[in-house]
């Protein structure tokens, strides 16, 4: 595999649009429809591509959650991001 890549999109026709691209490049994508429901995943990916205008959580919003995430002690110690 070439990557983990997180689709983040409430709209599914996105999503299945970002699937049939990246996939056949060889990246895992894991699609997520809302912005709570990305920050499931944060942990596992190498790349977010992020709708940004999203109800409820939206992208702006979802970026600084992720950001923070990746910035404690325990994400920099994976290898991956090394």
């Amino acid at each position: 595999m070439s990557g983990c890549i997180l689709v983040v999109d409430d709209l599914p026709q996105n999503i299945r649009l970002l699937e049939a691209v990246l996939e056949p490049e060889g990246y895992e994508v894991i699609a997520a429809s809302s912005g709570p429901n990305a920050l499931e995943h944060t942990g596992v990916i190498d790349l977010v591509l992020l709708d940004v205008m999203m109800p409820g959580m939206d992208g702006y919003s979802v970026c600084r959650h992720v950001r923070e995430v990746t910035q404690r002690p325990s994400s920099r110690d994976d290898p991956r991001q090394q």
